[in-house]
């Protein structure tokens, strides 16, 4: 993978990521349209840099969740526990369509 094919979509990420429909989705469209191929650890660097932009956009609020953890706050462990609650049917889809996922999200149909 080139330098300019990188830059190209590293920005559709940052832009789509943000929106309420797949950023990878749109990795994968564009992708297809310009006859590219990311390797899969340009995906890996790519979210670790939006995991990276999130948590330092919400620092402010993470920070104040662990303070309220360490200080054993009621309403700030009774909010990470729901946090926590409404990741569970997620991870257990995730892990149970795994390889249907892996094969869907890879093309474009």
């Amino acid at each position: 993978m080139d330098f300019f094919s990188a830059i190209i979509l590293g920005f559709v990420q940052g832009l789509t990521e943000w929106l309420p429909v797949s950023s990878s989705g749109h990795l994968v469209l564009v992708q297809t349209l310009m006859g590219w191929h990311a390797p899969a650890e340009f995906d890996i660097v790519i979210m670790a840099g939006t995991t990276l932009a999130i948590l330092l956009y919400f620092r402010a609020r993470l920070l104040a969740l662990a303070r309220g953890l360490l200080a054993r706050e009621a309403a700030t462990w009774r909010y990470v526990g729901l946090i926590v609650l409404a990741g569970v049917p997620t991870a257990i889809l995730g892990f149970a369509g795994r390889s249907f996922f892996k094969v869907s999200l890879a093309s474009l149909w």
